[in-house]
């Protein structure tokens, strides 16, 4: 794990597929391989970080600059400025600018290739994993689908998975410790202004989301989505977290909706609930319910109000049909 390469060439190696055109994630979220999950993203990580500390500290020695001398973007009051550092300071704050988003950039694309690799059915890593059938899978699933800027779910594990590892190579090398970068982000933090660092945090959270529902969105040859395949073998808790993170419960390319597909009440729950389908008058979701055994004279509110009340009581155009 701590010679398979350069910090450079980690991060922009590609992911290598099989004859499925499967990559090594459609195996690990299938089988739920937790610990290789976390392993693989946070060393990919760390890597990423040692890249951007290198940079920063060529570019620290090139403009002649100490973390003491700016302050949010701005160089220190306390300190009289020539205008030759004034101008050594307009162009530092251009190339850390640059560094940064380049980094976001790249969390982006790299989530990309672990995620939209589809296999020969056009399956992607997460219909594997949505499978659910051992025991980590939407422990797996939860870790992939965490896109943070800074930090990688359970650091703390991969660290004792990675100096263990470290301690079986018979090397006279200075080892490697990946807490050595994990600061980094606030340098930035700290050198870059308020708006220029939101900025970039804005920009990161709304492309991880907008990637986050293309994923999760994928329709395989079958027209099914993740969250059809987690309904379809009654994984509740993934089905919660994919509509959380912007899974659609209706596909309109498909005959069937994740919830005609939901293996048993605690999946449809997740999807659809006879109240909430009674008030927005959605006939198809609450005959299907009432013929799965849901009753509808059931009372569920506060005020002794059944899903049939509540029907009654809707403004929507369809409540006589309903």
């Amino acid at each position: 794990m701590t010679k398979i390469g350069t910090p450079q060439d980690i991060i922009h190696q590609e992911i290598n597929v099989d004859q499925e055109k499967r990559n090594a994630y459609h195996a690990i979220c299938y089988r739920g391989n937790y610990e290789c999950m976390i392993s693989l993203l946070n060393l990919e990580r760390v890597y990423l970080k040692k890249t951007l500390y290198d940079q920063l500290l060529r570019e620290k020695s090139r403009y002649r600059f100490k973390n003491m001398d700016i302050q949010k973007g701005e160089l220190s009051s306390q300190i009289f400025h020539d205008a030759d550092s004034i101008k050594r300071h307009e162009e530092f704050n251009i190339r850390i600018y640059n560094l940064f988003e380049q980094y976001s950039k790249d969390i982006i694309e790299r989530y990309r290739q672990i995620l939209c690799v589809q296999d020969k059915h056009l399956r992607n890593p997460i219909h594997y994993g949505a499978m659910s059938k051992y025991t980590k899978c939407h422990k797996t699933l939860d870790a992939v689908l965490t896109i943070d800027l800074d930090e990688v779910p359970d650091e703390k594990m991969f660290l004792e998975i990675f100096f263990k590892v470290q301690e079986l190579e018979n090397s006279q090398e200075a080892q490697f410790d990946p807490r050595k970068y994990k600061g980094i982000l606030a340098e930035f933090k700290h050198l870059l202004s308020a708006a220029d660092y939101g900025k970039i945090v804005r920009e990161f959270n709304h492309q991880a989301k907008l990637l986050l529902k293309e994923v999760l969105n994928c329709q395989d040859r079958n027209y099914h989505t993740p969250l059809h395949v987690a309904s379809y073998f009654g994984d509740f808790q993934s089905a919660r977290l994919f509509t959380k993170l912007g899974a659609s419960a209706t596909s309109a390319a498909s005959a069937e909706a994740p919830l005609e597909l939901a293996k048993d009440k605690f999946s449809r729950d997740v999807l659809q609930t006879l109240n909430d389908a009674a008030t927005q008058s959605n006939v198809k979701d609450l005959v299907y319910l009432v013929n799965c055994g849901e009753n509808i004279d059931e009372r569920a509110s506060i005020v002794g109000q059944a899903p049939i009340h509540k029907t009654v009581l809707s403004n929507q155009s369809d409540t006589d049909k309903a």
